[in-house]
């Protein structure tokens, strides 16, 4: 089937807080994709070169850095798949078929996914169109982060990898609002879980005493559902249905 050919602009945020451009990302008619580096990132001073992928980096060795960053069996991908790199950035499970059904009817691979909700990516890494890349579905744009980007309809505008159900989230006084704004979500929440009885407790069980032993760990709190805004109350009653089909969200 023939795809809508397309280019997504990969910036990553460097030390003082400003995105630089790392590469482009582009899909043709094949649906097959490829990531192309910047010869401007290439050329940066290792010192000042923000790092996106470890697999990509030789701290001892700029040279062979480079080469890294060149080699392109990594950087491609087939029928309608993007990068391995780039793929392990979207939602899985429950999120993402709740991304899927809010894009609506067609013919949708990653890089539609990756397009759609690239403003709010884990890793400080954001995703935008380039040269006028048509978005499908209802999107609105905003300036954020020193350059346009789209903002989606629907509920999810964000990706976290994983496939137990979460959203991105800001912290209002002692409440949480979700899902928060393309790119100023500071929190992960997480919801109860059909499946596993009491997930969100055992999470932070796990990293309180993580943190009770000297192990450096995110801050986490739990917080009632009742203190959580923007999120439909059947998302928190361990389930979510889409049409007729209900997602049971697994750890």
């Amino acid at each position: 089937m023939t795809m809508k050919s397309g280019v997504l602009g990969v910036h990553l945020m460097g030390a003082r807080g400003s995105y630089v451009r790392v590469g482009s990302l582009s899909r043709d008619a094949t649906g097959s994709t490829a990531f192309v580096v910047d010869e401007a990132y290439l050329r940066t001073p290792p010192e000042m070169r923000p790092i996106l992928s470890l697999t990509w980096i030789n701290p001892e060795d700029d040279a062979d850095t480079q080469v890294r960053l060149g080699v392109r069996n990594d950087k491609i991908a087939l029928h309608g798949f993007v990068p391995p790199w780039f793929s392990n950035l979207l939602p899985e499970g429950a999120l993402r078929l709740l991304v899927e059904a809010e894009m609506g009817q067609g013919n949708h691979d990653q890089f539609d996914v990756l397009a759609r909700l690239g403003a709010d990516l884990p890793g400080a890494v954001v995703i935008v169109p380039d040269n006028g890349t048509d978005l499908e579905g209802s999107v609105r744009w905003e300036n954020l982060h020193g350059f346009k980007i789209p903002v989606t309809g629907g509920i999810v505008k964000f990706a976290l990898a994983g496939v137990q159900l979460k959203f991105t989230a800001e912290m209002l006084g002692e409440r949480l609002s979700a899902p928060a704004r393309s790119g100023t979500g500071r929190y992960i929440l997480k919801v109860p879980s059909e499946r596993h009885a009491q997930l969100p407790e055992a999470e932070y069980t796990a990293m309180a005493m993580c943190n009770a032993v000297g192990i450096d760990t995110a801050h986490c709190h739990l917080k009632a559902t009742s203190d959580i805004d923007g999120v439909p109350p059947e998302f928190l009653r361990r389930g979510i249905r889409l049409g007729r089909r209900t997602l049971r969200p697994a750890a």
